[in-house]
C-alpha cells in the first residue's frame, strides 16, 4: 500500500487504516459548471459537499484553531457546499445555492451551471 507523505497508517494485526485522510476522500460533485476567463479560455468550478466544515478542521489539525473556536454548523443534509475552482475556495454554505452565489461573486463572468 502506497501512502501519501503526511499520511499516518495504523496498522492493527492484519487491518489498515488510515487515521487521517484527505478531504478528497469525503468530496461529492454536486454541480459543475464553467466560467470564460478573459473572455475567451474556459475554466471549471465546482460545488462539492463535506460531511465537515473543512477550514475548521484545517485549523484543527494544523493547531491553529482560536480558543473556544467550533466548526460550523452542517446543513440539514449533514453536510456543508463549497466553490471549488482549484480546491476548497470558499467558505462553507448550508445550501448548494448559496455557494453558488459565493462562486459567482468572484467572478465577473457568468457561470453556467450544468446541474
Amino acid at each position: 500500500m502506497n501512502v501519501s507523505e503526511g499520511w499516518t497508517l495504523a496498522i492493527t494485526g492484519m487491518d489498515f487504516e488510515l487515521a487521517q485522510m484527505s478531504w478528497e476522500d469525503h468530496a461529492v460533485k454536486v454541480a459543475e459548471g464553467t466560467w470564460l476567463y478573459d473572455g475567451a479560455a474556459e475554466k471549471p468550478v465546482a460545488i462539492i459537499s463535506l460531511p465537515f466544515d473543512y477550514w475548521y478542521e484545517l485549523g484543527k489539525a494544523d493547531d491553529q484553531l482560536a480558543p473556544g473556536e467550533e466548526p460550523s454548523p452542517l446543513g440539514p443534509l449533514g453536510v456543508l457546499y463549497y466553490a471549488s475552482f482549484t480546491s476548497i475556495d470558499s467558505a462553507g454554505y448550508l445550501t448548494i445555492g448559496e455557494a453558488k452565489a459565493a462562486a459567482q461573486a468572484r467572478l465577473s463572468a457568468p457561470i453556467h451551471w450544468r446541474h
